[in-house]
């Protein structure tokens, strides 16, 4: 048995490490949140409706970020008993037309286009919004995973699309 010692704690690697392993760890809506940071990753990357033009490496991490963000539902949906299934298949749904609407953006940006799947994108964050809720997540708690990013009452996307100010 190999003994390691961070800061006078003495850890014993072999039987009884099962608090440090990530299967014990878990938290319940650990999945939920996750989807929630990727999607904010997403976010972060292409912005809301009516700003700039979008590089083509934006429009490939936003790529990789949804697909990631659709494995994480993909999880949800094969869980056991799981309430919410309904849920978690429209939001695949809309994550997986995403996907192939930033795919079809990488190779034919248009700047109409891309607005319109900024919106469908704020969309699917108000879905994870609303799946993160009925599992546990508060409030609070989402607005600091999405920070710029949170849902603000009474928001209308259609708002930012203004085609008089471009950069």
């Amino acid at each position: 048995m190999i003994n390691y010692i961070f800061s006078s704690i003495t850890i014993n690697v072999g039987d009884h490490m099962a608090m440090f392993d990530g299967t014990y760890a878990k938290v319940k809506n650990q999945t939920e949140v996750e989807i929630l940071k990727t999607l904010r990753t997403a976010l972060y990357e292409v912005g809301y409706p009516g700003g700039k033009y979008l590089e083509k490496l934006e429009i490939i991490t936003a790529i990789y970020q949804l697909y990631r963000a659709k494995d994480l539902v993909k999880e949800l949906q094969r869980k056991d008993g799981y309430q919410y299934k309904d849920l978690a298949a429209s939001l695949y749904a809309d994550i997986d037309g995403l996907s192939r609407e930033f795919e079809y953006l990488r190779d034919h940006p248009a700047i109409d286009r891309i607005d319109l799947a900024r919106e469908k994108l704020f969309h699917a964050r108000d879905k994870t919004v609303q799946l993160s809720k009925n599992v546990g997540v508060t409030d609070g708690e989402i607005s600091n995973i999405l920070r710029d990013f949170a849902p603000k009452p009474n928001e209308d996307l259609t708002s930012y699309r203004q085609k008089s100010y471009r950069r």
